[in-house]
Parts: structure tokens; C-alpha cells; sequence
């Protein structure tokens, strides 16, 4: 019996330091796409013109993706879609905000923003480290 409980003390350990390592791995990779929207991506002003309504396919709940217009670095006017989008309509049809986006494909754009830029990569990293509890734990009871 007490074999059991060592192996499961130290499976539990496992599966959560598994889990711990995937939010970290998910989280650098979403810090690194924030750094080079930083580092390398043209800021624009733009202006919201509509909103692409996209359903959840489980729920049918509504998401609200901006499309926008804006000048490019070269001199352009563009359409583009946010990759980001929100239960409800954040911006007013009309309304002037900033925007990232990519200098060699400017239909990929970001919503400048703190939420935008480091939310994903804080929640991971946060996530990782209340899981490393639980994980540290098992693995002193082992």
C-alpha cells in the first residue's frame, strides 16, 4: 500500500510538472511574439469601421472582431481584421486607436494595448507558477 501512494505522489508530481512546463513553453512563445510587436512592428493610428461577428461553434456565443482602416508605413490605406476579439463591442464604429502590425504582411494586425501585448504571457506564467506549487509539494511528500 505504501508503494501505491509513492508512485502516485510521484505520477502526481510528474503530471503537474508536465503541466507547469507547458504553460512555461506556451508562455515564452507568446512573450517572444509580444517582444517582436514591440521590438519590430510599425504602430498605426486606425479607425474602427465595422465589427466581424464570429460565432462559438459549441455555445453560439457572439465574438466581435474590429476590422479597421489605417495608413501603412508605406503610404497605403489597408483593411484589416483584429486577431483579437471580445464578447462585446469594446470600440465605436468610427473610434481612433492605435494598432501594431507587420511590416511585411500589414493585414496582420494587434490592438495596441496592455491586455493585447502581455496578458496571454502573464495568465501563462502565472498559471505556471500555481501549478509549480502543487507539483513541488507531491514531489516533497514522494
Amino acid at each position: 500500500m505504501q508503494a501505491v501512494a509513492i508512485v502516485f505522489d510521484w505520477l502526481t508530481a510528474i503530471a503537474f510538472g508536465c503541466a507547469v512546463m507547458g504553460c512555461l513553453t506556451a508562455g515564452a512563445l507568446t512573450l517572444i511574439h509580444s517582444l517582436r510587436q514591440l521590438l519590430y512592428w510599425p504602430t498605426a493610428q486606425a479607425v474602427v469601421v465595422r465589427y466581424w461577428i464570429v460565432r462559438d461553434r459549441e455555445h453560439g456565443q457572439k465574438f466581435y472582431r474590429p476590422v479597421v482602416r489605417f495608413t501603412a508605413e508605406d503610404g497605403c490605406e489597408r483593411i484589416a481584421m483584429s486577431a483579437w476579439g471580445s464578447w462585446r463591442r469594446v470600440y465605436r464604429v468610427g473610434q481612433t486607436i492605435m494598432i501594431r502590425y507587420q511590416r511585411e504582411e500589414p493585414r496582420h494586425i494587434e490592438i495596441q494595448g496592455f491586455a493585447n501585448l502581455w496578458g496571454i504571457p502573464l495568465t501563462l506564467f502565472s498559471l505556471a507558477l500555481l501549478l509549480a506549487v502543487p507539483a513541488y509539494w507531491f514531489r516533497l511528500s514522494a
